[in-house]
């Protein structure tokens, strides 16, 4: 990570956090490399390293996040805008099956 984000900032998004992804929900603890910290909207986008734009993801979730701001989503497909964990809340966008993770649209998470 960038030696722009000090060390207390560092501490106060995994504390946040609690130590657990925030897009996956996996304790740093029981991941094979912990957690890192992953820039919700990426600088290359003009995201900044500050507090409301940083959150403590597992290097997986971050690595396939990748700088991507949304993805294509559903039948037929159209562009939707990957989870923001400062606004938006989990339940809201995914639901666990089993031990897979799956993603919820629009109409399914209003009913």
């Amino acid at each position: 990570m960038s030696k722009e984000v000090s060390e207390r900032l560092r501490r106060l998004v995994a504390d946040r956090a609690y130590h657990f992804c925030e897009s996956c929900l996996i304790h740093q603890d029981d991941t094979f490399m912990s957690c890192q910290l992953d820039h919700i909207i990426s600088r290359k986008h003009g995201g900044l390293s500050q507090s409301d734009n940083l959150a403590w993801a597992c290097a997986c979730c971050n690595n396939n996040k990748g700088s991507d701001l949304c993805t294509l989503f559903g039948q037929p497909p159209h562009l939707e805008r990957l989870f923001h964990p400062r606004t938006d809340r989990w339940a809201d966008c995914f639901q666990l099956q089993g031990v897979r993770i799956e993603p919820l649209n629009a109409a399914d998470a209003e009913s």
